[in-house]
């Protein structure tokens, strides 16, 4: 039972990974939200769990973090260009109201 929902949890990350591929930061949000919802679900009150079953959710915690890593570069890398371009519109108007 356990590894059907680890497996579909694994898809749902699959996913996550093709959007931060395709930089859908809000594509990503709400798959992110969707996964994190989904694995609160699937482990909520699971407290005996087989030796294979541990593995599994060591490698599917791994991809997990993995991903989540990518994500918030990918949002830090998005707000220092936003940032550049802000600073870099501020110093044209300020150029074009001394015109």
């Amino acid at each position: 039972m356990l590894a059907k929902q680890l497996s579909d949890l694994e898809e749902q990350l699959k996913k996550l990974k093709l959007l931060l591929k395709e930089n859908d930061l809000d594509g990503c949000t709400k798959a992110y939200g969707q996964l994190d919802k989904d694995v609160r679900y699937v482990f909520d009150g699971k407290q005996d769990l087989s030796e294979s079953d541990l593995e599994a959710c060591q490698r599917f915690y791994d991809n997990f973090t993995q991903v989540t890593s990518a994500i918030i570069e990918q949002k830090k890398s998005l707000a220092k260009d936003i940032g550049a371009h802000l600073s870099t519109q501020k110093k044209l108007n300020v150029y074009k109201s001394i015109k």
